[in-house]
């Protein structure tokens, strides 16, 4: 899998915190893969798939995971998630259930610290990292004494019907509803792209766009035009 096309630390904390609805499934996946070198980068991206879980396709996720270098971090933080942050009755199951398809197959590794190169060997805060290891995580082969959040508070998982406050807007909403029916639609029929180019139109480029969580800049009136013309073909 090739590099995140992001050079510097700035430019993917900026990424991440200010447009969270262009970063790709691969974008995460090697982010998280970076994460390993950069406690702060695994809150900003446990954090970021706490508020925006429900905008992503649980499946694809899983399986551009698997193709990580360190596909058990992105498991790691999902497993914090559902463990430690105050989850609202009406999205529990709603949850457990993308949870579950998102981790799908994703092998526990051997015994090991969950950050590399980040406290010296023999340092008393690498006993630390042991001596408090986390039981959530410990039980699968992974050590971390503090929760990857910012100021170690989990907080509340978002959702469709909650989302996080001023990271999106209503358009932001409508775009996310668009996109969802075109790739539920393209699933559904089992279309390749080309196939899904002759029904609606949509250009190759944007095409792309859509299927990477690249939208942002797309107009929100041609995601309905092109949802709208899928819903006509399934009536």
């Amino acid at each position: 899998m090739s590099n995140v096309r992001i050079k510097n630390r700035d430019e993917v904390y900026h990424l991440v915190q200010r447009h969270p609805l262009n970063v790709s499934r691969r974008e995460i996946v090697q982010l998280f893969d970076r994460a390993r070198m950069d406690p702060r980068l695994m809150e900003i991206m446990t954090e970021f798939l706490r508020d925006f879980w429900w905008t992503l396709d649980p499946q694809e996720l899983n399986q551009a995971a698997k193709k990580a270098r360190f596909s058990f971090m992105m498991k790691a933080a999902l497993i914090l998630i559902l463990e430690n942050c105050k989850i609202d009755i009406t999205n529990k199951s709603d949850f457990f259930e993308w949870f579950q398809k998102a981790i799908r197959g994703i092998k526990d590794p051997a015994p090991q610290l969950l950050y590399v190169g980040v406290f010296p060997i023999g340092s008393k805060a690498l006993r630390d990292q042991v001596d408090h290891a986390l039981p959530e995580l410990f039980k699968h082969n992974l050590i971390l004494k503090d929760l990857p959040f910012n100021k170690g508070k989990p907080g509340i998982l978002k959702s469709r019907n909650n989302p996080p406050a001023n990271r999106i807007d209503k358009l932001d909403h409508l775009k996310i509803e668009y996109v969802e029916k075109i790739k539920e639609f393209k699933r559904r029929k089992n279309l390749n792209n080309h196939e899904l180019i002759s029904l609606t139109g949509i250009n190759r480029v944007f095409l792309s766009r859509i299927l990477n969580n690249k939208f942002e800049k797309i107009s929100v009136e041609y995601l309905k035009e092109k949802a709208d013309a899928l819903q006509v073909l399934t009536t």
